[in-house]
């Protein structure tokens, strides 16, 4: 069986860690929310409510990561069980973010299609399909929703290669196609990170159970002791 200070050790180790890491992540969250706040596109309604989730399960992952690190510190019994029975809450809001994370893995073209195609459709009439397909195009290297003729008669210098016209070389790949795949490759490491993250959480759980086990055994044996 773990030593009493080993135990403490690890546990204080790994709430810290996740204690710092809420912070980070807080932080992250709070400046991509404002990002989707000040954005004009339509599509940021959609991710907002992913983001704000988010920020509130760091938030609670934050707070009690903080209570665990003075129950660990202290050797407070009510601080360490409290801590481990709202992880175990937190643990299995994660997982159902999680579940739902792998059914929208599935169905990102099903939402990023229909975006792509009605700004490329408005391409020439709105300013801010314009400069959101420019941008997709540029940095994905694709062209109209799923060919450049999608385009019609005129094809924008983004969807040139290296933003040549003098060549005429377009990019050949769609946007939807394009898009679906960065989407998913970055829900890919959030899920993977998340997923880290519980399985850390896991490992807390058992630790700080483990040890308020081991003081509450010590207080048992200190108090009959002194009987």
């Amino acid at each position: 069986m773990c030593g009493y200070r080993v135990l403490r050790i690890t546990a204080s180790v790994i709430n810290s860690f996740l204690l710092i890491a809420g912070i980070v992540l807080i932080v992250l969250s709070v400046i991509a929310e404002n990002v989707l706040l000040n954005s004009a596109f339509d599509f940021d309604v959609h991710l907002h409510g992913f983001v704000t989730a988010a920020l509130a399960i760091y938030c609670c992952m934050t707070i009690v990561a903080l209570i665990g690190v003075c129950g660990t510190c202290y050797a407070k019994t009510c601080l360490i069980i409290t801590a481990t029975i709202a992880l175990v809450m937190v643990i299995f809001t994660e997982i159902l973010c999680i579940i739902a994370g792998c059914v929208l893995h599935e169905n990102v073209r099903n939402w990023v299609g229909p975006f792509i195609e009605k700004s490329v459709k408005d391409y020439w009439n709105h300013s801010g399909s314009s400069i959101l397909m420019d941008y997709i195009q540029s940095n994905l290297h694709c062209c109209g929703s799923t060919l450049p003729s999608n385009y019609g008669n005129f094809t924008p210098h983004s969807c040139y290669l290296d933003d040549d016209i003098i060549t005429g070389r377009l990019h050949t790949v769609g946007c939807i196609d394009a898009a679906t795949a960065f989407l998913k490759r970055v829900l890919t490491i959030f899920l993977c990170t998340g997923a880290g993250f519980t399985l850390l959480q896991g490992v807390d759980v058992m630790f700080s159970y483990m040890l308020y086990l081991k003081i509450k055994r010590n207080s048992a044996f200190s108090s009959a002791e002194f009987e």
